[in-house]
Parts: structure tokens; C-alpha cells; sequence
């Protein structure tokens, strides 16, 4: 069975109301350490490998975010966003 996409934008109740938590990363794991990948304010994804790239991040074209390469994803980050 393929790995589920993540939602970029979820709301879910947080107090009396409704919050917006908007997707901002994805940690994946294999070969014996992780990667990542950023989607900035523009929706750009950016990907890092720091044993590779060390301080540098790459653009990444690719749209599926459930795995990357050989990699599954193993966290999706998400941050508060006010409406």
C-alpha cells in the first residue's frame, strides 16, 4: 500500500474554535540517517541533506511528499497559523 500524502492545510478544533495548522516539512529516514524537505511561504519545497549539502538546500520539483527517493516519511511538521 503507498505511504498517504499529507494535507497542507488542516483545521482542527484548539480551544472554543477552529485553528489552522499549515504543513511546513517533511523528515524522512533511510540509509542510515534522515533528510528533509521545507515548503516556504511561496509553497517552494526545498530539499537538505546534510551529510551531502551540508548548510545548503536544493530545489525539489518533486509534489509527492510521502516519500523521497527511497524514503518514507516519518514526521510531517505543521505550524499555527491565525485566520
Amino acid at each position: 500500500m503507498p505511504p498517504t500524502e499529507p494535507e497542507y492545510v488542516m483545521d482542527l478544533p484548539v480551544a472554543d474554535s477552529t485553528g489552522r495548522w499549515l504543513l511546513i516539512g517533511c523528515i524522512y529516514h533511510g540509509a542510515n540517517h534522515f533528510v528533509s524537505r521545507y515548503l516556504d511561504t511561496d509553497l517552494t519545497l526545498w530539499f537538505h541533506d546534510g551529510a551531502l549539502g551540508k548548510r545548503e538546500c536544493t530545489h525539489d520539483y518533486t509534489r509527492s511528499l510521502s516519500v523521497c527517493g527511497s524514503r518514507e516519511a516519518t514526521h510531517y511538521l505543521y505550524v499555527y497559523s491565525e485566520r
